[in-house]
């Protein structure tokens, strides 16, 4: 029997000790993952001249529409012979988030979807509604190897305990925080998943509740929006998946003023602003986002304490 490492896998852990997570999930209000079970394309979904013309052209529409596209594969066996590939369709819209999944034999098929209702939360009709949370964590060595060596190690470990709601797929970005991946439908992206976490997460999804420890944000949102989203999370101890909402932002010189509401009725603003990261190690190497004040509006505060892995929350100013 292989032992598990389950030790947090951010590589470089002095680098991310100083390089926390929040605000660093891409963007997407909505997520497209398509089966290839052999090496993943850089320009898309699928082998061969014409899957290439068509991996291109999704590509184009899924950028102006703001839905990621990602290449999947599971760890099961596929069925001798078997011509068709699985696909995943998503919309995090907080208001109603819904997971579909289908078949298909042609890469083709592909562009019967309209990608920009589907951001917008319309179902494609793509298949069945899937009702369990799906995570996808990169393997992709293409940016760096350590999400390729880390990613697989974990969708290894996961494949008994959770069959195939666990995938592989492409490029997520954040390699540093790798083994890093992305909670379908809600879009909540976590970073140094191991076998406990991973496990957690899936477990606090089920409950229609947003596991803390390792949160990147939620695709949903601005980066901001990310972080802002996290800190209320953080200050007033809300768990639900579906419990708070960004519902607008206000760009300034260095960040954004975000609104972040409660279903119970409390609105915050949080003043969030760009910072200077240096990994620890000589001059400042990557942009940060931090929150620098916080304001209810309405309804009392409720502050809990934060129990998350990582660092402590900011100083409510």
């Amino acid at each position: 029997m292989t032992a598990v490492d389950d030790r947090p896998a951010c590589p470089g852990a002095a680098a991310c000790a100083d390089d926390p997570p929040a605000g660093t999930a891409p963007t997407a209000r909505a997520w497209l993952a398509v089966e290839q079970p052999g090496p993943w394309p850089p320009c898309g979904p699928g082998p061969g001249p014409v899957d290439r013309r068509v991996g291109r052209l999704i590509a184009a529409r899924a950028a102006a529409a703001g839905v990621r596209v990602l290449s999947v594969r599971g760890r099961g066996d596929r069925p001798p012979g078997s011509r068709t590939r699985r696909v995943f369709a998503a919309c995090t819209d907080p208001a109603g988030p819904w997971l579909e999944s289908g078949h298909i034999a042609d890469s083709a098929e592909l562009l019967d979807l309209d990608l920009g209702a589907m951001a917008a939360g319309v179902r494609p009709g793509l298949g069945r509604p899937v009702t369990a949370p799906v995570l996808l964590v990169c393997a992709d060595a293409a940016r760096d190897p350590t999400c390729a060596e880390r990613g697989r190690r974990l969708t290894a470990a996961l494949a008994g305990p959770v069959g195939d709601r666990v995938w592989e797929c492409s490029h997520l970005g954040g390699h540093r925080f790798a083994a890093t991946g992305v909670l379908l439908p809600t879009g909540y992206v976590y970073a140094g998943l191991t076998p406990h976490l991973a496990r957690a997460v899936l477990a606090a999804a089920e409950r229609g509740a947003v596991h803390p420890a390792g949160l990147r944000g939620r695709s949903t949102w601005s980066r901001p929006g990310q972080v802002a989203e996290i800190h209320i999370r953080r200050l007033a101890g809300v768990a639900g998946s579906a419990d708070v909402t960004v519902p607008d932002e206000a760009a300034r010189p260095g960040g954004a003023l975000v609104t972040v509401r409660h279903r119970d009725g409390r609105r915050w603003t949080v003043d969030v602003r760009a910072d200077r990261l240096s990994g620890g190690v000589g001059p400042p190497a990557r942009a940060g986002l931090g929150v620098v004040a916080t304001h209810l509006l309405t309804g009392p505060a409720r502050p809990a304490p934060w129990r998350g892995r990582e660092e402590a929350p900011p100083a409510v100013i």
